[in-house]
């Protein structure tokens, strides 16, 4: 909060900090030369928080859901931008032909939850109903 930096071209000349193995620092890595920015690494997520907080870094990257999920529950006083430096899908996998019924009900219930609003209502209550696709 407070940042000059609002979308991934404020970053040109500026300090954006990843973690060490992951693919935030993948694919910051990849992004730099487009919007100019360095990449610093952390060993870890709370050496990365730590130094956002501190101005060591302008900005961080990290999956957009956990991020979100740090600054609404530890009361982290930032900001997500509203703009992907990469795009990320997940999955629910199951065991290849052991687990139909699983995969079955697991898909049954998640179109019931998109049916009758419950999805887009979690979304909403964690801020996230703008952010998923």
């Amino acid at each position: 909060k407070g940042s000059d930096v609002k979308k991934l071209s404020d970053l040109r000349g500026k300090k954006l900090g990843v973690v060490k193995d992951s693919g935030g620092e993948y694919n910051a890595s990849y992004e730099s030369s487009t919007y100019g920015y360095d990449v610093v690494t952390y060993d870890d997520y709370i050496a990365m928080y730590k130094a956002l907080e501190k101005g060591t870094v302008d900005a961080a990257a990290e999956e957009f859901s956990i991020a979100a999920w740090r600054i609404y529950n530890m009361d982290y006083d930032m900001a997500v931008i509203p703009e992907f430096l990469w795009k990320v899908n997940y999955y629910f996998l199951v065991p290849k032909g052991e687990s139909e019924a699983l995969l079955e009900g697991f898909n049954e219930g998640l179109e019931k939850l998109k049916d009758n609003g419950t999805y887009d209502r979690i979304l909403s209550d964690y801020g996230l109903d703008n952010f998923v696709q």
